[in-house]
């Protein structure tokens, strides 16, 4: 059994299992007791997928949630962009926007593809380093307007 003083947290979500503790000791104790409350309705935890951290929030992201999460930000984010400006262009650039966004998903596909043969995880860090550069090169070209007295 586990002091009483002992604080810890266990949340589920579905099937997946996370232990908060501060005591490496007692955590290792809630992890098995949690394996023995789990084989008794025939399920087992899987050790490759067991980890300790103590970095909450960083590893609590895994890479493809991270995909996604910047990808809500993308996209409202685009198509704001694409009605700012000139007036008369909306059109243009919206279809601009929208044919760039088909062709890069049917390349982006393909070669994450390819990449992924090399490492599972590299399609999503490729994909958030170029968010990550898409998002600088749009706040110089803001700077850069901003500069030359133009509002963007």
């Amino acid at each position: 059994s586990l002091p009483e003083y002992l604080e810890y947290d266990v949340l589920r979500y579905v099937d997946d299992y996370r232990i908060f503790c501060n005591d490496s000791e007692a955590l290792d104790k809630i992890s098995y007791m949690l394996q023995h409350i789990l084989e008794r309705f025939n399920f087992r935890m899987n050790s490759s997928k067991t980890r300790t951290s103590s970095e909450l929030i960083t590893d609590s992201i895994k890479p493809d949630k991270a995909f996604y999460i910047f990808n809500t930000l993308y996209v409202p984010m685009m198509q704001a962009l694409s009605i700012q400006g000139d007036t008369g262009g909306h059109g243009k650039v919206a279809g601009l926007f929208q044919s760039a966004k088909s062709a890069g998903m049917v390349a982006g596909s393909l070669a994450a593809g390819f990449v992924y043969e090399v490492s599972p995880q590299l399609p999503f860090v490729m994909a958030a380093v170029s968010f990550a550069l898409a998002t600088g090169a749009i706040a110089v070209a803001h700077k850069i307007a901003l500069t030359h007295g133009r509002r963007g």
